[in-house]
């Protein structure tokens, strides 16, 4: 029997949030994507996933358009340029695999608050549709030296597969004994042992992603050897901890987009085990550190320096990274998990933008969020990090980047300056513009790019 990753007591919790008025825009949200996913007649692929970064258009450096009803058709969205070949048709199953693990979670929740079997019956249809094809993926040439089976890498396999775990474990109850053990024996579990064998070896955001991965499917398939080697084994998730998110808080690749990316990894495995007394890492300091440390380093309107390779777009009040949900999603599950008042604050800026309708709210925020002033905004030093922020005034920041390279994300920008000031970022750091694009190093990761000594 698979084990559940929520609580009796936390699903009857989630049924009285969804009932309640705070938590109205969540549960309509939840029915709108579901009508949503539905109109776009999204099937399992027949092949695996391609490369997220060659869905990037050369020329102009930002996302095609996807369009689900026309899977050859992949357009810019600045000039409609038309693109094809097989390079992006394949990236488009990276949005297909994406789009389908991401309507599982949403469909397996909605089904546990109203109870609309079509909804279970769509989870069940996909879940099985992955374990059917999943041993036939593993069979298709690879190119990349870090392989995924249904996806193009591990770590695209990492994120796609613990959203299919969630989904299952919300449903798994209602399955026959056969389903049940056959998406568990044919999809999960031989997603993690392949994750496993190809984890990264080293302190990594990939190798947080692969233990979250792990970790999860190892607690739904009732499988310690999986969790231990995710949890604590050499680059497990409490050494990534350890020795990955600096003194300061910040994780170690200079990048808050590659920080929010790594925490939300760590925030996966902190969910699965919370209540488990031998497994759970909440306590561990650097989980909390990780989350605060994106508020001390803001610019007044919530957005973030876009240091190392990192989106031009991360802040702490919208989106945050690629791959994951917005910031505000994170710091619904830090309030939950420590209650800090910081966090509390940081949500309702955020809700000042957009309503409170996402699922992880709706999973795990709390009832009601306290009003707590705005804190003073004083100058910051991280010196592990090497970020020294001032702020002379409550509209001006001035940042100095002065600390170690990020590895593989680094830039070579030492000393560089760039700011915040009465509304608009002065000299500002590019961040990245997506793997797939060549000016990715003629450019962005050229120090003639930032504003420092050349």
């Amino acid at each position: 029997m698979p084990d559940s990753i929520f609580t009796p007591d936390e699903l009857e919790a989630l049924t009285r949030r969804a009932g309640s008025e705070a938590f109205r825009p969540a549960l309509n949200r939840l029915r709108r994507e579901a009508d949503e996913f539905s109109a776009m007649l999204l099937a399992v692929p027949e092949l695996p996933g391609g490369y997220y970064h060659d869905y990037i258009c050369p020329e102009h450096g930002v996302e095609l358009r996807f369009d689900p009803h026309r899977p050859g058709e992949h357009r810019c969205p600045v000039d409609q340029a038309l693109f094809s070949g097989e390079k992006f048709d394949a990236a488009r199953r990276w949005f297909v695999n994406h789009h389908l693990a991401e309507a599982v979670l949403r469909l397996a929740v909605l089904w546990r608050v109203e109870g609309n079997d079509v909804h279970r019956e769509t989870v069940r249809r996909i879940l099985l549709e992955y374990a059917a094809r999943y041993e036939f993926y593993g069979t298709c040439p690879r190119t990349g030296v870090n392989p995924g089976v249904a996806t193009y890498t591990t770590l695209d396999e990492s994120v796609w597969s613990i959203p299919l775990a969630w989904a299952f474990s919300l449903i798994a109850e209602t399955l026959p004994v056969a389903e049940s053990d056959g998406i568990i024996s044919r999809l999960l579990v031989p997603a993690a042992e392949h994750l496993v064998r190809r984890r990264y070896g080293a302190i990594h955001n990939f190798t947080c992603w692969h233990n979250a991965a792990i970790a999860t499917i190892g607690r739904v398939a009732r499988r310690t050897d999986l969790i231990r080697f995710a949890l604590d084994g050499n680059l497990g998730q409490r050494a990534q901890l350890r020795d990955g998110m600096l003194g300061d808080g910040l994780w170690f690749e200079g990048s808050m987009s590659y920080h929010f990316y790594s925490v939300w990894a760590i925030l996966m495995s902190a969910l699965v085990f919370r209540h488990d007394a031998g497994t759970e890492i909440t306590s561990h300091p650097a989980v909390r550190k990780s989350l605060l440390a994106p508020i001390q380093c803001a610019y007044p309107d919530g957005t973030l320096p876009a240091t190392n390779d990192c989106w031009y777009f991360t802040g702490i009040l919208g989106e945050c990274c690629h791959g994951v949900p917005p910031a505000s999603d994170f710091y619904e599950i830090a309030y939950a998990l420590y209650g800090d008042p910081a966090f509390a604050t940081t949500l309702h800026r955020a809700y000042q933008a957009v309503p409170r309708d996402s699922v992880y709210a709706l999973l795990f925020g709390a009832e009601t969020l306290p009003p707590v002033p705005l804190p003073a905004r004083t100058s910051v030093n991280l010196p592990e990090s090497g970020l020294a922020i001032l702020r002379p005034a409550n509209d001006v920041d001035l940042l100095l980047k002065y600390g170690p390279h990020g590895a593989g994300h680094g830039h070579p920008d030492k000393l560089s300056l760039s700011g915040w000031a009465y509304g608009w970022r002065f000299s500002p750091d590019l961040g990245t513009p997506g793997y797939g694009v060549a000016s990715l190093e003629t450019w962005y990761r050229q120090t003639l790019s930032h504003n420092t000594v050349l």
